[in-house]
This record gives structure tokens, C-alpha cells and sequence, in this order.
């Protein structure tokens, strides 16, 4: 299954989906787009779903998607990156700040 947007998690494209073979399972047909929810178990490209999870195809799911762009904050790398130039900065700052050792005592000891 190829991916267009994630809203939490990391997935690996193509993202390889298993439906359970439970009382609900999600019956995909090709050429259709559905919001999937999914559960990635250890660090496996595989993802789990079923009907229960709220899997179904796009046409029907537009108050999700609206629900999870309201809801589930967007990936902001310059945030980040922000603040690791902070911490860079107030790193060095204390170290160039701090006062040398002098070393006090007769000369040549």
C-alpha cells in the first residue's frame, strides 16, 4: 500500500498491511484510498488493522480527516533544529564564560 501522509508514527513506504482475520475484517479493493489506522508491531514494516480500529475508505472518512488535522500537531523539523542551536549556543556561552585556572605559586613550580 503506497502512503501519502501519516499523522503519527513512523511508516515505511510501501507500507505493508495486515488485516485481522477477526469477526470485522477491513475488505480494501483496489483503485480506492482509505485512512487507515494501524498498529506497527517492534520495528517491522508490517502494520496491523481491522474495522474496530476505524479503517475505511477516504470517501467516508472526511470528519476524521478533519478531526486529525485539528487534533494531531504537524511535524515541524525547524523546531528542532531551533532548539538544538539554542543548546549550542548556551553550551558555549557557559564554557567560554567560565574563568580560566590561574595557577598560583612560586615561579617555575
Amino acid at each position: 500500500m503506497s502512503v501519502d501522509r501519516v499523522w503519527k508514527g513512523e511508516v515505511l513506504a510501501p507500507a505493508q498491511v495486515t488485516v485481522s482475520s477477526g469477526i470485522y475484517p477491513v475488505r480494501f479493493q483496489s483503485g480506492i484510498d482509505y485512512l487507515v489506522y494501524g498498529v506497527r508491531v517492534d520495528e517491522t514494516p508490517r502494520i496491523y488493522t481491522d474495522a474496530c480500529t476505524g479503517t475505511a475508505p477516504l470517501d467516508e472518512s472526511a470528519d476524521m480527516l478533519a478531526h486529525l488535522d485539528r487534533t494531531v500537531p504537524k511535524r515541524q523539523p525547524w523546531v528542532a533544529v531551533g532548539i538544538a542551536l539554542l543548546l549550542i549556543g548556551g553550551i558555549t556561552v557557559v564554557i567560554r564564560g567560565r574563568p580560566r585556572a590561574i595557577r598560583v605559586g612560586p615561579p617555575g613550580s
